[in-house]
């Protein structure tokens, strides 16, 4: 059982095997097994904290990447067996060139190759440049496509695209969305909630993120990767942010950022809450059955933790059709 099977799994495409697997196996009578207790946090935002037992999470051959319970039981995997590579890249990957696409050079439109993309979205200040850049540095990075990182919240304002060609392609930085030989796309999307930015500016790229994602074909935008800070938690804005994503059925993983600086208690529980955020949809216990894949990647752009193991993920997307 490969990566590819759990994160190919999306509810857009209802002849999929793989997908009834994931939505039929909830039990009928099913309950949680175990009880918890709340906490009232007094960060701002900051929702109920259930605190949960170690039920709900798998940890995989990487000790940076965890996978619901649900998944493994009902897959029928060895989750021991997933990510086992993470001491290298991918083949696509190994010297492939990374280059930042000007808008200009798009004439402020959307590429029509119909390569893959994959787009990471967070709160401000969350970390997403960081981890763009934590990954573009494993590649050939062509001079000026570093995303930019700044330590005031909400600067990036527009959807930023990144090329990522094979080793061999040599094409001019400006021309090379005029070719299709391309692997894909990343994609940095604009920041959610605070950012010290006008009201009308914050308003105009809050409507670019969703007219994006609205209008984005599910074979082209194959997943998005919402990012959370390990050293906050899930934030209530984070779960509306996935609420969203399942009425939308856009396919969606959890990264968590910053995570050398988070406590490892705090660090088990959040990860756990996340599998457990999944069991409820395929058991059929939220309102929606949802579009979250079941793995749970823990990063530090900082230390380089768990960047290979983000690439393999990415390395499923663009195979999958």
């Amino acid at each position: 059982m490969s990566y590819i099977i759990l994160s190919s799994v999306r509810k857009t495409d209802c002849s999929s095997k793989a997908l009834h697997r994931v939505l039929a196996f909830a039990k009928p009578g099913w309950k949680q097994n175990a009880s918890f207790r709340s906490f009232g946090s007094k960060r701002r935002g900051m929702p109920d904290i259930p605190i949960l037992p170690k039920d709900f999470m798998v940890r995989t051959g990487s000790p940076n990447v965890f996978i619901a319970k649900a998944a493994v039981t009902d897959l029928k995997i060895n989750a021991r067996k997933l990510f086992v590579e993470n001491n290298k890249l991918p083949g696509r990957f190994k010297g492939a060139n990374f280059s930042y696409i000007h808008p200009k050079s798009l004439k402020y439109e959307l590429p029509i190759h119909r390569r893959p993309e994959i787009a990471f979205i967070g709160r401000s200040n969350v970390g997403k440049s960081s981890l763009i850049n934590a990954l573009s540095s494993k590649l050939q990075r062509v001079e000026g496509s570093e995303a930019f990182v700044s330590k005031r919240p909400g600067r990036t304002q527009q959807v930023n695209y990144f090329a990522i060609s094979p080793k061999s392609y040599k094409i001019p930085h400006d021309k090379i969305l005029k070719n299709s030989n391309v692997h894909g796309y990343f994609i940095d999307l604009p920041g959610y909630g605070f950012a010290k930015a006008p009201k009308e500016k914050i308003e105009a790229w809050t409507e670019i993120t969703q007219e994006f994602l609205h209008s984005r074909e599910a074979d082209i935008l194959r997943r998005v990767f919402i990012l959370i800070d390990a050293r906050v938690g899930e934030l209530e804005v984070d779960l509306m942010i996935m609420r969203w994503f399942d009425e939308l059925d856009l396919p969606y993983t959890i990264v968590l950022t910053k995570a050398d600086k988070a406590k490892k208690v705090g660090l088990t529980e959040l990860v756990n809450r996340l599998c457990m955020h999944y069991d409820s949809q395929i058991r059929g216990e939220e309102t929606s059955t949802g579009s979250m894949g079941p793995t749970i990647h823990v990063t530090s752009s900082k230390r380089n933790i768990g960047i290979n193991e983000l690439f393999w993920a990415i390395n499923a997307e663009f195979d999958s059709v």
